[in-house]
């Protein structure tokens, strides 16, 4: 009977570290999400979308591009400081 029991208590016993390591990692993801959206309420990150996703660029910004070995420089109407 004993070594039913004792069977029975190492399994609940791993239950219970399975499930603090699980919560381990989920309190990790918290606090990199956390760390996400304060950086998605800043000037830089809403500068970085700007460029990335509409092309837009700083005043003093220069870009230049590669078409068939010709060099063009990119320009925009738009800078980041109109966003």
């Amino acid at each position: 009977m004993m070594s039913v029991q004792s069977a029975g208590l190492r399994r609940t016993e791993r239950q219970v570290a399975g499930a603090q390591e699980r919560v381990h990692a989920a309190n990790g993801r918290t606090a990199e999400l956390e760390r996400l959206l304060v950086f998605t309420q800043t000037y830089e990150y809403v500068a970085q979308e700007a460029r990335r996703r509409f092309g837009y660029m700083d005043p003093d910004e220069r870009r230049y591009s590669m078409d068939g070995g010709t060099v063009h420089l990119d320009a925009y109407p738009f800078t980041v400081d109109d966003v």
